[in-house]
């Protein structure tokens, strides 16, 4: 498993793969039951420890969307 992840990081899919995070909740409509617009802006967002990134976690906060997202264990250790 390591060795694919040095060949994704090696080809820069990693850049590819990375952001598709912010695009899924841009493309997010949950149709309201009455009337009005559809919702567009979930209360939480729980996610693996893959999407705990700075960007990942600024792009919620800037959305006003709560995060339970598990911290890396070098993130946590560098207290980032």
């Amino acid at each position: 498993m390591y060795g694919l992840f040095r060949r994704w990081q090696r080809a820069g899919v990693w850049a590819f793969i990375l952001p598709q995070f912010t695009a899924v909740l841009d493309g997010i409509a949950v149709p309201r039951l009455g009337p009005g617009r559809p919702r567009t802006r979930p209360d939480e967002v729980r996610a693996d420890k893959a999407y705990s990134s700075a960007a990942n976690r600024s792009h919620l906060r800037k959305r006003g969307i709560k995060a339970t997202i598990p911290i890396k264990k070098d993130h946590a250790a560098n207290g980032k």
